[in-house]
Protein backbone atom coordinates (compact mmCIF):
# COMPACT_ATOMS: atom_id res chain seq x y z
CA UNK A 1 0.00 0.00 0.00
CA UNK A 2 1.44 3.14 -0.63
CA UNK A 3 1.97 5.52 2.11
CA UNK A 4 -0.44 8.16 2.57
CA UNK A 5 -3.51 5.26 1.08
CA UNK A 6 -6.45 4.22 3.77
CA UNK A 7 -5.01 6.31 6.56
CA UNK A 8 -8.34 6.77 8.39
CA UNK A 9 -7.57 3.14 9.29
CA UNK A 10 -4.01 3.20 9.67
CA UNK A 11 -2.39 2.70 12.87
CA UNK A 12 -0.40 5.91 14.49
CA UNK A 13 3.44 5.84 13.77
CA UNK A 14 6.18 4.08 15.49
CA UNK A 15 9.90 4.21 15.29
CA UNK A 16 11.83 2.50 12.64
CA UNK A 17 15.44 2.13 14.73
CA UNK A 18 13.54 1.02 17.66
CA UNK A 19 17.13 1.07 20.03
CA UNK A 20 18.10 5.09 18.42
CA UNK A 21 14.43 5.97 19.21
CA UNK A 22 14.30 4.72 22.66
CA UNK A 23 17.68 6.30 23.02
CA UNK A 24 16.61 9.94 22.33
CA UNK A 25 12.81 9.41 23.58
CA UNK A 26 15.17 8.47 27.17
CA UNK A 27 16.94 12.53 26.76
CA UNK A 28 13.45 13.87 26.37
CA UNK A 29 11.90 12.16 28.83
CA UNK A 30 14.54 13.35 31.24
CA UNK A 31 14.91 16.41 29.92
CA UNK A 32 10.99 16.94 30.23
CA UNK A 33 11.48 15.74 33.61
CA UNK A 34 14.17 18.25 34.31
CA UNK A 35 11.86 21.48 32.80
CA UNK A 36 8.98 21.09 35.08
CA UNK A 37 11.74 20.25 38.22
CA UNK A 38 11.03 16.80 38.95
CA UNK A 39 14.27 14.35 39.44
CA UNK A 40 16.27 13.40 36.12
CA UNK A 41 18.53 10.98 36.56
CA UNK A 42 19.23 7.74 34.31
CA UNK A 43 16.90 5.50 36.07
CA UNK A 44 14.07 8.19 35.88
CA UNK A 45 15.04 8.06 31.88
CA UNK A 46 14.96 4.31 32.00
CA UNK A 47 11.82 4.05 33.22
CA UNK A 48 10.51 6.82 30.68
CA UNK A 49 11.54 4.95 27.73
CA UNK A 50 9.03 4.81 25.36
CA UNK A 51 6.53 5.72 27.90
CA UNK A 52 4.66 8.65 26.01
CA UNK A 53 4.74 7.14 22.55
CA UNK A 54 3.35 3.48 23.60
CA UNK A 55 0.62 4.99 25.81
CA UNK A 56 -0.28 7.06 22.96
CA UNK A 57 -0.43 4.34 20.79
CA UNK A 58 -2.42 1.66 23.85
CA UNK A 59 -4.46 4.31 23.88
CA UNK A 60 -5.18 5.03 20.24
CA UNK A 61 -5.77 1.41 19.87
CA UNK A 62 -8.46 1.04 22.39
CA UNK A 63 -10.55 4.58 21.15
CA UNK A 64 -9.51 6.31 23.77
CA UNK A 65 -8.28 9.21 21.30
CA UNK A 66 -7.94 12.25 23.66
CA UNK A 67 -5.63 10.43 25.69
CA UNK A 68 -3.53 9.41 22.94
CA UNK A 69 -3.69 12.88 21.83
CA UNK A 70 -2.61 14.28 25.34
CA UNK A 71 0.52 11.10 25.52
CA UNK A 72 1.59 12.24 22.31
CA UNK A 73 1.84 16.16 22.95
CA UNK A 74 3.93 15.50 25.56
CA UNK A 75 6.72 13.70 23.46
CA UNK A 76 6.18 16.15 21.03
CA UNK A 77 7.34 18.82 23.74
CA UNK A 78 10.18 16.92 24.52
CA UNK A 79 11.33 16.53 21.16
CA UNK A 80 10.92 20.70 20.71
CA UNK A 81 12.88 20.87 23.75
CA UNK A 82 15.74 18.98 22.61
CA UNK A 83 15.88 21.02 19.59
CA UNK A 84 15.40 24.41 21.42
CA UNK A 85 18.37 23.58 23.54
CA UNK A 86 20.29 22.27 20.56
CA UNK A 87 21.01 19.34 22.46
CA UNK A 88 22.35 17.38 18.93
CA UNK A 89 23.70 20.81 16.93
CA UNK A 90 26.98 19.24 16.80
CA UNK A 91 25.57 15.19 16.04
CA UNK A 92 24.04 15.16 12.46
CA UNK A 93 22.90 11.47 12.61
CA UNK A 94 21.22 11.70 15.84
CA UNK A 95 19.33 15.67 15.35
CA UNK A 96 18.01 13.46 11.99
CA UNK A 97 16.57 10.80 14.23
CA UNK A 98 14.59 13.76 16.35
CA UNK A 99 13.45 15.18 13.06
CA UNK A 100 12.07 12.39 12.14
CA UNK A 101 10.59 11.66 15.46
CA UNK A 102 8.79 15.15 15.25
CA UNK A 103 7.46 14.32 12.71
CA UNK A 104 6.39 10.71 12.95
CA UNK A 105 4.54 12.38 16.62
CA UNK A 106 3.29 15.12 14.39
CA UNK A 107 0.95 13.17 11.82
CA UNK A 108 0.05 10.81 15.11
CA UNK A 109 -1.42 13.81 16.80
CA UNK A 110 -3.03 14.76 13.65
CA UNK A 111 -4.93 11.25 13.16
CA UNK A 112 -5.78 11.25 16.41
CA UNK A 113 -7.63 14.97 15.73
CA UNK A 114 -9.15 13.28 13.03
CA UNK A 115 -11.08 10.53 14.93
CA UNK A 116 -11.79 13.30 17.48
CA UNK A 117 -13.77 15.68 14.81
CA UNK A 118 -11.46 18.35 15.63
CA UNK A 119 -10.51 18.85 12.14
CA UNK A 120 -8.99 22.50 12.45
CA UNK A 121 -6.47 21.12 15.02
CA UNK A 122 -5.23 17.97 12.61
CA UNK A 123 -4.67 20.23 9.74
CA UNK A 124 -2.39 22.65 12.63
CA UNK A 125 -0.52 19.44 13.45
CA UNK A 126 -0.31 18.01 9.95
CA UNK A 127 1.08 21.61 8.98
CA UNK A 128 3.56 21.11 11.77
CA UNK A 129 4.71 17.84 10.05
CA UNK A 130 4.88 19.32 6.73
CA UNK A 131 7.22 22.40 7.97
CA UNK A 132 9.94 19.31 8.50
CA UNK A 133 8.88 17.01 5.65
CA UNK A 134 7.26 18.80 2.87
CA UNK A 135 6.73 15.75 0.65
CA UNK A 136 4.83 13.90 3.64
CA UNK A 137 2.49 11.66 1.79
CA UNK A 138 0.66 10.80 5.52
CA UNK A 139 0.21 14.32 6.77
CA UNK A 140 -0.89 15.47 2.94
CA UNK A 141 -3.60 13.01 3.09
CA UNK A 142 -4.52 13.42 6.59
CA UNK A 143 -4.53 17.57 5.97
CA UNK A 144 -6.61 17.23 3.12
CA UNK A 145 -9.04 14.11 4.83
CA UNK A 146 -9.87 17.47 7.24
CA UNK A 147 -10.43 19.67 4.83
CA UNK A 148 -12.91 17.36 3.43
CA UNK A 149 -14.91 17.32 6.56
CA UNK A 150 -14.81 20.91 6.79
CA UNK A 151 -16.08 21.02 3.26
CA UNK A 152 -12.92 23.33 2.21
CA UNK A 153 -13.27 21.14 -1.08
CA UNK A 154 -11.28 23.54 -2.98
CA UNK A 155 -8.09 23.30 -0.18
CA UNK A 156 -8.74 19.91 -0.32
CA UNK A 157 -8.00 19.24 -3.65
CA UNK A 158 -4.80 21.71 -3.83
CA UNK A 159 -3.58 19.26 -1.21
CA UNK A 160 -4.15 16.19 -2.85
CA UNK A 161 -2.50 17.75 -6.16
CA UNK A 162 0.42 18.01 -3.83
CA UNK A 163 -0.02 14.64 -2.64
CA UNK A 164 0.14 12.74 -6.31
CA UNK A 165 3.10 14.79 -7.19
CA UNK A 166 5.02 12.66 -4.45
CA UNK A 167 3.03 9.53 -5.05
CA UNK A 168 1.07 9.47 -8.69
CA UNK A 169 -0.36 6.19 -8.07
CA UNK A 170 -2.02 6.89 -4.75
CA UNK A 171 -5.20 5.23 -5.23
CA UNK A 172 -7.03 6.63 -1.75
CA UNK A 173 -5.53 10.27 -2.55
CA UNK A 174 -7.19 9.69 -6.53
CA UNK A 175 -10.63 9.05 -5.17
CA UNK A 176 -10.50 11.68 -2.45
CA UNK A 177 -9.51 14.34 -5.26
CA UNK A 178 -12.46 12.82 -7.43
CA UNK A 179 -15.23 13.15 -4.65
CA UNK A 180 -13.46 17.08 -3.52
CA UNK A 181 -13.99 17.70 -7.40
CA UNK A 182 -17.99 16.45 -7.96
CA UNK A 183 -18.21 18.41 -4.17
CA UNK A 184 -16.87 21.45 -5.07
CA UNK A 185 -18.78 21.76 -8.42
CA UNK A 186 -21.97 21.02 -6.32
CA UNK A 187 -21.21 24.08 -4.02
CA UNK A 188 -20.53 25.94 -6.63
CA UNK A 189 -24.09 25.21 -8.30
CA UNK A 190 -25.41 26.11 -5.16
CA UNK A 191 -23.67 29.62 -4.99
CA UNK A 192 -24.76 30.50 -7.74
CA UNK A 193 -28.01 29.61 -7.57
CA UNK A 194 -28.21 31.50 -4.34
CA UNK A 195 -26.52 34.60 -5.51
CA UNK A 196 -29.14 34.70 -8.34
CA UNK A 197 -31.80 34.60 -6.02
CA UNK A 198 -30.71 37.49 -3.78
CA UNK A 199 -29.86 39.62 -7.04
CA UNK A 200 -32.82 38.93 -8.80
CA UNK A 201 -35.12 40.17 -5.39
CA UNK A 202 -32.50 43.57 -5.39
CA UNK A 203 -33.13 43.94 -8.77
CA UNK A 204 -36.83 43.93 -8.78
CA UNK A 205 -38.77 47.05 -9.37
CA UNK A 206 -40.68 47.90 -6.17
CA UNK A 207 -43.22 49.49 -8.66
CA UNK A 208 -44.04 45.66 -10.17
CA UNK A 209 -46.34 44.18 -8.26
CA UNK A 210 -45.50 40.55 -7.60
CA UNK A 211 -47.08 38.16 -9.32
CA UNK A 212 -50.15 36.08 -7.89
CA UNK A 213 -48.97 32.15 -7.33
CA UNK A 214 -52.08 30.12 -7.57
CA UNK A 215 -52.74 28.20 -4.24
CA UNK A 216 -52.10 23.73 -4.51
CA UNK A 217 -54.14 21.56 -3.90
CA UNK A 218 -52.74 21.28 -0.58
CA UNK A 219 -53.18 24.81 0.23
CA UNK A 220 -56.65 24.81 -1.20
CA UNK A 221 -57.37 21.66 1.36
CA UNK A 222 -55.92 23.43 4.02
CA UNK A 223 -57.57 26.70 3.26
CA UNK A 224 -61.40 24.57 3.91
CA UNK A 225 -62.99 24.74 6.66
CA UNK A 226 -62.80 22.34 9.19
CA UNK A 227 -65.80 20.21 9.32
CA UNK A 228 -65.52 20.01 5.36
CA UNK A 229 -61.96 18.95 5.71
CA UNK A 230 -62.92 16.09 7.63
CA UNK A 231 -65.87 15.10 5.91
CA UNK A 232 -63.08 15.22 3.14
CA UNK A 233 -60.60 13.14 4.92
CA UNK A 234 -63.49 10.79 5.94
CA UNK A 235 -64.40 10.35 2.21
CA UNK A 236 -60.80 9.65 1.06
CA UNK A 237 -60.71 7.40 3.99
CA UNK A 238 -63.75 5.02 2.35
CA UNK A 239 -62.62 5.00 -1.14
CA UNK A 240 -59.32 4.05 0.39
CA UNK A 241 -60.45 1.13 1.95
CA UNK A 242 -62.85 0.13 -1.23
CA UNK A 243 -59.84 0.07 -3.40
CA UNK A 244 -58.13 -2.13 -0.85
CA UNK A 245 -61.31 -4.63 -0.44
CA UNK A 246 -61.58 -4.40 -4.82
CA UNK A 247 -57.50 -5.57 -5.18
CA UNK A 248 -58.05 -8.30 -2.33
CA UNK A 249 -60.98 -9.81 -3.93
CA UNK A 250 -59.61 -9.68 -7.34
CA UNK A 251 -56.61 -11.73 -6.01
CA UNK A 252 -58.77 -14.33 -4.37
CA UNK A 253 -60.43 -14.40 -7.60
CA UNK A 254 -57.46 -15.03 -9.95
CA UNK A 255 -56.78 -18.00 -7.35
CA UNK A 256 -59.69 -19.23 -7.04
CA UNK A 257 -59.73 -19.52 -10.94
CA UNK A 258 -55.85 -20.99 -11.03
CA UNK A 259 -57.06 -23.46 -8.69
CA UNK A 260 -60.11 -24.36 -10.64
CA UNK A 261 -57.93 -24.98 -13.68
CA UNK A 262 -55.45 -27.02 -11.82
CA UNK A 263 -58.06 -29.31 -10.56
CA UNK A 264 -58.71 -29.89 -14.22
CA UNK A 265 -55.56 -30.70 -15.05
CA UNK A 266 -55.46 -28.15 -18.18
CA UNK A 267 -51.81 -27.22 -17.71
CA UNK A 268 -50.66 -30.62 -17.79
CA UNK A 269 -53.28 -31.32 -20.77
CA UNK A 270 -51.88 -28.52 -22.34
CA UNK A 271 -48.19 -29.50 -21.72
CA UNK A 272 -48.63 -33.05 -23.22
CA UNK A 273 -50.28 -31.41 -26.08
CA UNK A 274 -47.12 -29.25 -26.39
CA UNK A 275 -44.48 -31.80 -26.21
CA UNK A 276 -46.28 -34.04 -28.97
CA UNK A 277 -45.75 -31.43 -31.26
CA UNK A 278 -41.84 -31.00 -30.92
Amino acid sequence: MAEGEGEEDKAPEEAEEPRAAASLEETAAAIAAEAVGEPANLEDAEGSKQKELDKGKDAYNRGDFKEAIKAWQCSFKSVNYILEKGLYKDKPKELQEVFDMEHKVAINIAQAYLKTGEYNKAIESADKALNRHPDSAKALYRKASAHMQLLNFSEAEEVLEKLLKVEPENAAAKQMLAEAGRNNLVSDRKEKKMSQKIFSGLSRDPRVPVPVREPTLLEWLQGLPAELRRSLEDLLAEVRQLLAEARQGCWELARSMFQKVQALGLFRSAAVAESKTK
